[in-house]
């Protein structure tokens, strides 16, 4: 005889299929925020050839925002920006911190990400909004010096220019025309700040994009701006003197660099090339924590569900086996009793050995 399996067993088994199908409509709802689709949440931060990007340009007066949610910090004043670099603030400027940035950008429907520092309000009564992000990419090594020379750098962007357009007509795409230098690139500050400007064209308007790079140990912390030519004597100055009021925290500047440390896979050339062609922070860059968690629940929530119901399939499975096991049982003592009937005797007595095709003579 075979041995039973015990009730509760069978009991649990069932409560694991019933869970399973209880879970799923639940995964579905946490995976997908409502009026959220992944793919869109993939292309929120996208860079749109030729039109001014969330991060860049001036940016909305703090008043037009309610006043509870934004509280910018008033200067003079010096923030440290993380556990990286220490910003200094002269008087009339003012500073939207970090912890700040949701509220003050969902004022104008844009969203803070992952590396944002802050926002620095100009002195004027139109303020201009310069956004800060630090991208943890490792020390940025300086690479070959002759790569780094005005035409030959030039010559290298228009080349990446024509294979991004290549790609644009392709897709029908508006197309990115460089045209040169605004302000070739420079290495300052023994290498710890690089500035340039490029002109460009797209979609028949001109602009102007201004970028910053402040090289520290673990990154480089990013001020970006794309701008109309008409607005250079409006934005360039106080860009300028915003980047110079950069400064690393101790044990974090290129002077503290380390043989460990870790690597950027880009040097100065590729760190051009980022801002130029935007992964840098004419893009919106990574969402804030809280919004990049979407793409790994939905990874778990699937993997749950599918756990779940691969443990329902197998503890149906059992469930079958163990009714189908009882049956034989049954099946067996009846044609026992029946051939203890038949010879007339106990089983004990009967000579037939008993398998499941019945007595054997």
């Amino acid at each position: 005889m075979r041995k039973k399996p015990d009730a509760w067993n069978a009991r649990c088994l069932a409560g694991v299929l019933l869970t399973a199908l209880a879970s799923a409509p639940l995964c579905a709802e946490d995976a997908v925020e409502p009026g959220l689709t992944p793919s869109a949440a993939a292309t929120e931060a996208a860079l749109t050839p030729g039109l001014p990007p969330a991060t860049a340009g001036p940016g909305a007066n703090p008043a037009s925002a309610p006043a509870a949610a934004l509280a910018p910090l008033a200067g003079p004043l010096s923030v440290s920006l993380g556990a990286e670099a220490l910003l200094t603030l002269s008087d009339g400027w003012h500073w939207v911190p970090k912890a700040q940035l949701s509220p003050y950008l969902a004022a104008t429907g844009r969203h803070a990400g992952a590396w944002d520092l802050g926002i620095a309000l100009s002195p004027a009564d139109a303020p201009q909004e310069f956004r800060l992000q630090f991208e943890p990419m490792g020390l940025v090594e300086e690479g070959a010096p002759e790569a780094m020379a005005e035409d030959a750098l030039l010559a290298r962007v228009q080349e990446r220019a024509a294979l991004e357009n290549s790609r644009h007509r392709q897709l029908g795409q508006v197309e990115l025309d460089l045209n040169g230098w605004a302000l070739t690139p420079v290495l300052e500050l023994d290498g710890q700040r690089l500035v340039w400007a490029e002109h460009r064209v797209s979609g028949g308007e001109e602009r102007l994009g201004w970028h910053g790079r402040f090289r520290l140990r673990g990154g480089v912390v990013k001020l970006d701006i794309l701008m109309p030519p008409e607005q250079w004597d409006q934005q360039g100055p106080p860009a300028r003197a915003l980047f110079e009021g950069l400064a690393p925290l101790p044990g974090q500047g290129l002077a503290d660099r380390q043989a460990d440390d870790r690597k950027a896979d880009l040097d100065l050339v590729g760190l051009v090339m980022d801002g130029v062609f935007g992964r840098g922070a004419l893009a919106a860059g990574p969402p804030l924590a809280e919004d990049a968690g979407l793409g790994p629940r939905i990874a778990l929530w699937s993997g749950v569900t599918l756990a779940c119901v691969a443990a329902a399939l197998w503890g149906w499975r059992r469930l079958q086996a163990w009714r189908l096991g009882r049956l034989k049982e049954r099946l067996d003592e009846a044609r026992l009793a029946q051939l203890e009937k038949d010879l007339g005797g106990r089983a004990e007595d009967v000579e037939e050995i008993v398998d499941d095709d019945g007595p054997k003579a």
